[in-house]
C-alpha cells in the first residue's frame, strides 16, 4: 500500500454542515492531522472527502448532500435533525488535557468528565457539528 492509499479497515463517515470548520474544530480539540481533501465538482464549495488522522485513527468528514443521489446523497448532519445515533470513542492518555481542548474549541457538556466505577476517567461532549464524542482515560486503582 502506497503513502496515498487510505488504510484497510473502518473508517467512520461522519456527515457535518461544514467539513472545513469540523476539521478545524478536531485540529484544535483532539490534534487531529489533515491528510486528504476533495472539493466535490459540482460548483459548490463542499467538501466530498476530508481526512483526518487522530491518534493513529482514520475519520472522515464530509459535507451534506441531501440534494444529491452521488456523494452518498441523503447524508445529513445531524445539526438538521437536532440529534446523532453516532458517538465517537476517544481513548487518550490525559482525558483532563483533552476535555479542556474540545471545551476551549467549542464542544458542549453532555456527560461531566468524571472517575467511573469501570475505572476510567470519562465523559461526553457534542462538538459544534453536532456529533458527540465520549473522552477516557484508563485510570485503575
Amino acid at each position: 500500500m502506497s503513502s496515498d492509499e487510505p488504510p484497510l479497515g473502518v473508517t467512520p463517515i461522519l456527515t457535518v454542515a461544514d467539513s472545513a470548520a469540523a476539521a478545524e474544530f478536531y485540529k484544535q480539540a483532539y490534534g487531529a492531522i489533515e491528510v486528504a481533501r476533495m472539493p466535490a465538482n459540482d460548483g459548490s464549495r463542499r467538501i466530498m472527502h476530508l481526512r483526518l488522522v487522530i491518534s493513529g485513527s482514520t475519520l472522515i468528514v464530509m459535507d451534506e448532500f441531501s440534494d444529491s443521489a452521488s456523494y452518498g446523497g441523503g447524508s445529513v448532519a445531524p445539526t438538521e435533525r437536532n440529534r446523532t445515533t453516532v458517538t465517537l470513542h476517544l481513548q487518550v492518555e490525559d482525558a483532563a488535557l483533552t476535555w479542556r481542548s474540545a471545551l476551549e474549541a467549542g464542544a458542549t457538556i453532555v456527560v461531566p468528565m468524571e472517575r467511573q466505577f469501570w475505572g476510567e476517567l470519562y465523559g461526553r461532549v457534542r462538538d459544534p457539528s453536532g456529533h458527540e464524542w465520549t473522552i477516557a482515560q484508563w485510570m485503575p486503582d
